[in-house]
């Protein structure tokens, strides 16, 4: 169960990033991200006002710093998606997977023989399965944008590094805190902001496009759900790099619906990883 929790945590994760990637086209990634939260938040509370919050005063802290680097993440990635291609950003910032993963393996969290086959063919089909490129794949990357990657795989690993360190069996209270800190965030990067990009902000408000905003936040909330759950039922290491294949996610819905091209060894990526997840499922 904890394997097949991990799969629906990356599809979500998936799902989310390219929803939000999408919506910024033409608007301040900010505000985007902003709005996801808020909806992401709005969709943490629900579990935590029908079953209640309990948390340690750590777990608590702990989460909140998971929040600051999920804001400053998912600024850097969402700026960065609107200076190159999904599918050139997504692999990319997929490889903040090594944050936890190391995390996990120092501190002894190995599967079985079998799961270790598994999350070998897995990672080889990931590495695979994430050279997606746009028919404009000749675009370099310019200095900014790789700037904005290496922020997006240092917040997004630390972020997911510290809630699984600290969600335990207080998930709901750590993921509600979690969002509630990244959105106050996000509010006070905004405020700060609002003098210099007002009008921008305003403009970019009229014809959003608020189902996939709202839909991005939601699912990125259901993938910690999932993520957290995942961990009390497997190791950490085996549940981040599973989890940490969103961008595979990410980039086929590129393919299927940006119209990015996938080629024959992304196919076989992608195969690849998804029979390296039936590997881990069997252990």
């Amino acid at each position: 169960m904890g394997i097949l929790l991990a799969v629906f945590c990356c599809l979500a994760w998936g799902a989310a990033d390219f929803l939000g990637g999408n919506a910024c086209s033409g608007r301040p990634a900010l505000l985007v991200v902003l709005l996801a939260q808020a909806f992401g938040l709005i969709m943490a509370a629900v579990p935590a006002i029908s079953f209640g919050i309990t948390i340690s005063a750590t777990s608590a802290i702990v989460a909140g710093a998971a929040g600051i680097c999920s804001a400053i993440a998912f600024i850097a990635f969402y700026r960065a998606l609107t200076l190159a291609p999904m599918g050139v950003v997504a692999p990319l910032v997929g490889t903040s997977v090594v944050i936890p993963v190391s995390f996990g393996a120092l501190h002894g969290h190995w599967p079985p023989t079998i799961g270790v086959i598994g999350i070998a063919v897995a990672a080889v089909g990931a590495l695979l399965a994430l050279g997606v490129r746009s028919p404009s794949s000749q675009m370099r990357l310019t200095a900014k944008a790789r700037l904005l990657c290496l922020t997006a795989i240092i917040g997004f690993g630390g972020a997911i590094t510290l809630f699984a360190s600290g969600a335990g069996d207080g998930w709901v209270g750590s993921t509600l805190i979690m969002r509630a800190v990244s959105l106050t965030t996000l509010v006070a990067a905004a405020v700060l902001r609002w003098r210099q990009e007002s009008r921008i902000v305003i403009d970019g408000i009229r014809g959003l496009p608020w189902a996939k905003v709202g839909m991005s936040g939601i699912f990125d909330v259901l993938g910690n759900f999932a993520f957290a759950l995942a961990l009390s039922r497997a190791p950490l290491l085996p549940i981040a790099i599973l989890s940490g294949m969103y961008p595979v996610a990410t980039a086929a819905l590129a393919w299927l619906v940006a119209g990015e091209r996938l080629a024959a060894r992304q196919r076989w990526g992608g195969g690849a990883a998804m029979f390296g997840a039936v590997l881990m499922a069997v252990n």
